[in-house]
């Protein structure tokens, strides 16, 4: 894999934001999947174009999509995992955070990704053990010893129903798993939690917030670094944090009384 063929997927990343940028301002046809979430034809065709992409860059490898795309390619090892809008709720009410997400793994592994959010024109990227960037300059977490009370917790929609936040920081659920978690990468954020997620969800998130020095782990304080499956099953809680006050956020959420998943707690 040549340095040039990650140049140019990058370049068609932001080619394709600018399309759905522009896709989203005409008329939106949705359907209701399955599993009770919405799909536009915009994220099918950002999947499809970007599946024909990184099949002509990387023929070789596996591609798996949120919208269905499942190729299994000569080296199995290395799967590419796209998630055409993170943050199609927000794609269809006209909203700007939402963004394009693009991870390959290796053994699980992820070595490379980039969450684009168009509205922003925000390119995250990060690659394993060199680091992470935002429009090409280097980001790093916030430094704290302690939480903030004018500091920015991130959290989802599902969250805020079933989860107690005693923590100091203002609270704020804006609608993409990918650019939040992005977000606690470039010190916007101070921290990030996430109670349902899929692997095309997280897959780019993960690697650059990690490659930003980013502590992310599970309710057991066990880090995530590397995905243990390739499928549709979702994920346990995860939080996203500043290495300094990481226990300091893990110990004041906790899930309310209704709340169903109890072994994935202390």
């Amino acid at each position: 894999m040549s340095r040039g063929s990650f140049v140019e997927l990058v370049l068609k990343v932001r080619e394709l934001g600018r399309w759905a940028k522009r896709a989203q301002k005409g008329e939106i046809r949705t359907r209701i999947k399955g599993d009770g979430t919405s799909v536009t034809q915009v994220d099918r065709e950002l999947e499809r174009k970007l599946t024909e992409t990184i099949r002509s860059l990387f023929p070789e490898d596996g591609i798996i999509g949120e919208e269905g795309t499942a190729i299994e390619a000569t080296c199995k090892e290395r799967i590419w995992v796209i998630d055409p809008i993170d943050g199609t709720t927000n794609f269809r009410a006209g909203l700007p955070i939402w963004a394009i997400s693009l991870a390959l793994l290796h053994e699980g592994w992820p070595i490379w990704g980039c969450v684009y959010v168009p509205v922003m024109n925000w390119l995250f990227q990060g690659e394993r053990g060199k680091g992470a960037k935002c429009n090409g300059k280097p980001i790093s977490p916030l430094r704290r010893t302690h939480l903030h009370r004018e500091d920015i917790l991130g959290i989802t929609s599902e969250g805020a129903k079933d989860w107690e936040f005693e923590v100091s920081p203002k609270i704020r659920a804006l609608g993409s798993a990918a650019a939040q978690a992005s977000f606690v990468a470039a010190g916007f954020y101070v921290g990030y939690f996430v109670e349902k997620w899929h692997i095309w969800d997280l897959a780019a998130a993960v690697l650059i917030a990690r490659e930003a020095g980013v502590k992310v782990t599970d309710r057991r304080g066990k880090e995530l670094d590397r995905f243990g499956h390739l499928g549709s099953e979702q994920g346990p809680p995860i939080l996203f944090a500043a290495p300094g006050v990481h226990r300091e956020l893990l110990d004041g959420i906790r899930p309310k009384a209704h709340w169903r998943g109890k072994e994935y707690l202390d």
